[in-house]
């Protein structure tokens, strides 16, 4: 999917606020920003990216006042995390787009090969397929942000997508 101007401006912003946290605050933002944002690949990007510029904001203040973000969020930024999770809506425009670009290549790929039929019930069982390993990665990926264990050129890789 494809950003909007407005999110990737958000994007861009959060990403250079992060930088004046204290090292100790960054870890913990980037924590608690990557597993967001791994959670919620089918929810609102803009409203993503607005919550985690608050959070920037409340940790900022935090900071000067010399409270750590630990401290000021807890221990856990998971919790805090699945909080926000279970209160955004489902995009279902996002998810609609997303749908488009896989129909898009599975009927070029089909006909491309010389196929000039499509067996809908393999068409079916393909993208549920398809939704299901995406959804899983994802999953994978947003338990290995809280555990330190996704690498950094992954999760760069992963948040250009």
């Amino acid at each position: 999917m494809k950003k909007t101007e407005s999110v990737k401006a958000l994007v861009e912003r959060n990403e250079e606020i992060s930088k004046t946290l204290y090292i100790e605050n960054q870890k913990y933002y980037q924590k608690l920003a990557d597993y967001v944002r791994y959670g919620s690949y089918f929810k609102n990007e803009k409203e993503i990216e607005e919550f985690l510029l608050q959070v920037l904001e409340d940790t900022l203040k935090a900071q000067k006042e010399g409270v750590s973000a630990e401290s000021y969020f807890g221990k856990d930024p998971k919790l805090s995390a699945d909080e926000l999770l279970a209160t955004l809506r489902f995009d279902w425009l996002g998810v609609l787009k997303m749908l488009g670009v896989v129909f898009s290549f599975y009927f070029f790929f089909t006909f491309a090969v010389g196929n000039s039929s499509v067996d809908v019930v393999s068409f079916v069982v393909r993208i549920v397929g398809i939704a299901v390993a995406v959804g899983m990665i994802f999953n994978i990926l947003q338990k290995a942000s809280m555990q330190n264990r996704l690498p950094e050129k992954t999760a760069y890789f992963l948040k250009c997508l």
